[in-house]
């Protein structure tokens, strides 16, 4: 029905947009919050599932799992807003929001500095540690 919406006017296009991400984003929610429930009350038996080994990981995926409802629960805005003609506005929140994503690697840095070594190197052992053991 997407031809029919694009033919209406303005203001009828937006509402038609608003209730399709409403009601994706309720549809989303539906879908995503059975297997985080699963992920969140099961960890153990589902990090059994890929080896022995890895049910230690159990509360790296709770966090990991709330992490992502929370990312499912906010819904597509930044599609939404690219779509809707409002392109600049994206555009400000990336520059906005960038540098700040960004002051971790900046951190990652000064530790380097001010402590020595490489905090990227001491990520690489601690892989290469973990493949010898298994």
């Amino acid at each position: 029905m997407w031809w029919h919406q694009n033919s209406q006017p303005f203001p009828n296009r937006v509402k038609a947009t608003n209730w399709n991400a409403s009601t994706l984003k309720k549809l989303m929610v539906l879908f995503a919050l059975p297997i985080v429930g699963f992920m969140l009350i099961f960890p153990e038996r589902l990090m059994w599932l890929f080896g022995e080994q890895f049910k230690s990981g159990a509360n790296l995926l709770r966090i990991f799992a709330l992490g992502q409802f929370v990312n499912v629960m906010t819904g597509c805005v930044g599609y939404l807003l690219s779509m809707s003609g409002h392109e600049r506005v994206l555009r400000n929140v990336f520059f906005i929001s960038g540098p700040m994503a960004s002051q971790n690697l900046l951190a990652v840095g000064m530790v380097e500095r001010r402590l020595g070594g490489s905090l990227l190197d001491v990520g690489c052992k601690s892989l290469e540690a973990f493949k010898l053991n298994t």
